[in-house]
């Protein structure tokens, strides 16, 4: 299930399994600068080096993981090759003789079964002034909900290298993470956890795509670790996507962006720039030309590609 990106190999397996539909510029750089936070955190609480430039890819709007580059970023330290392997690999088999992280993995899971139930921060009353205190309000609500989406990725980890070791001894059947299992059986569950990873477009709590539960041709199993992440993120972006909007209405008050949606085809790591009293001189170039971008794989997708682009919140985990 990997692609190649240029000269390299790259996957989505572990996260975002399966088609996706792309990415805006300030969804695909918010991804990346959570997913970097995350992978941080997973590699220091299992005992290994943090690397300074993390493997991580954006091609053609989508967020992967640089295959190569994890390898060789955690090879030769005790259980990196594990840790490796659960990253780029989660479909595959561990080894019988493979070396991972138990001490700090058996500590973590007992840890993260408690923190699977608590719920998220709640984003405080957006404030009515300035663009400055709405991307202020923007990054203290992302800042608070960034230790549940560091949680979320190291379950992933620690769930994915025990399904590893599972296929040793048989199947381990593909899984959904407990919202889109419950959809998919039938059930009502937490609408605002499906969705598209990114904040321009709304989780299927403001509506539901036409899916057909009967059509789906995988059973609804859940396992508690995994499809945690992506859960957890759709429901981080429904709660930033008001004070995103906000503040997109703000700046063209403003006259800094001509357009609301133009936030949204920015990097995240510009997002304080929307904040002055003057248009930067680079922005409306850069807005025309992620524009165009965005909108030329959209517009490129057949009926197949936009349909399996909807369901995409169901994408089985391997």
């Amino acid at each position: 299930m990997g692609e190649t990106t240029g000269s390299r190999q790259a996957t989505n397996d572990l996260l975002l399994p399966g088609p996706q539909p792309p990415l805006t510029h300030f969804g695909a750089t918010l991804l990346r600068h959570v997913v970097v936070t995350g992978l941080r955190y997973t590699l220091y609480h299992l005992g290994l080096a943090v690397p300074d430039k993390p493997p991580i890819r954006i091609h053609q709007l989508q967020l992967y993981l640089d295959s190569s580059a994890v390898e060789r970023m955690l090879d030769g330290q005790p259980a990196g090759p594990a840790v490796a392997a659960a990253l780029v690999d989660p479909l595959g088999v561990a080894p019988a003789r493979e070396v991972g992280p138990t001490g700090a993995a058996f500590f973590h899971r007992l840890r993260l079964r408690r923190a699977r139930h608590r719920r998220l921060p709640r984003p405080e009353q957006l404030p009515t002034s300035s663009t400055s205190a709405l991307e202020y309000h923007f990054r203290c609500h992302l800042s608070a909900c960034l230790p549940a989406l560091n949680n979320a990725l190291l379950d992933e980890v620690l769930t994915v290298l025990e399904r590893r070791r599972h296929r040793r001894r048989g199947t381990v059947e593909p899984a959904l993470g407990a919202a889109a299992a419950a959809w998919a059986a039938g059930r009502r569950t937490r609408l605002e956890r499906l969705g598209p990873p990114d904040p321009f477009t709304p989780s299927w709590l403001a509506e539901v795509p036409a899916i057909d539960r009967e059509g789906l041709s995988h059973p609804a199993k859940r396992d508690a670790g995994r499809g945690r992440f992506r859960e957890v993120y759709r429901e981080v972006l429904d709660g930033l996507r008001s004070t995103l909007t906000a503040m997109g209405e703000a700046a063209h008050a403003d006259g800094v962006i001509d357009q609301r949606e133009d936030l949204f085809f920015l990097p995240f790591e510009l997002l304080g720039d929307l904040a002055g009293s003057d248009k930067p001189p680079w922005l409306d170039a850069a807005v025309l030309r992620n524009r165009a971008e965005y909108f030329g794989l959209v517009r490129a997708a057949d009926g197949p590609t936009e349909a399996a682009w909807s369901a995409s919140p169901l994408n089985l985990m391997p």
